[in-house]
């Protein structure tokens, strides 16, 4: 059976983003520095196949982020939290104001 890596050319997957980050892979295709200097070498089995590497290392990338924004958030909300004497946990409920004209000069700010 024919793979359709076969049928098709593969081509260069590049994006002119050419930085490299911390663990040495281009910062906009994903490739490593062996990858990038000999694509022109590979054969299109092995083309298919860094093609298919690149994107599961900006899969990773993308969770790791959202990962670390997550963890970012629960300390915001950590660090903003309260204790009491005794060690528990003050909640600090700030009130919803649903409509503009239920904002009144008059109310209570809480």
């Amino acid at each position: 059976m024919i793979d359709q890596g076969q049928l098709f050319q593969i081509p260069n997957p590049c994006r002119n983003i050419c930085e490299v980050n911390s663990r040495g892979f281009c910062k906009g295709c994903y490739r490593s520095r062996q990858e990038r200097f000999n694509w022109n070498d590979f054969t299109d089995f092995q083309k298919h196949l860094v093609v298919q590497q690149c994107a599961l290392r900006e899969r990773r990338l993308h969770i790791a982020l959202r990962l670390k924004r997550e963890q970012e958030a629960l300390e915001m909300q950590r660090q903003k939290t309260q204790f009491d004497l005794f060690g528990e946990p003050i909640v600090f409920e700030e009130p919803e104001i649903t409509q503009a004209e239920d904002f009144s000069p008059q109310m209570p700010l809480i």
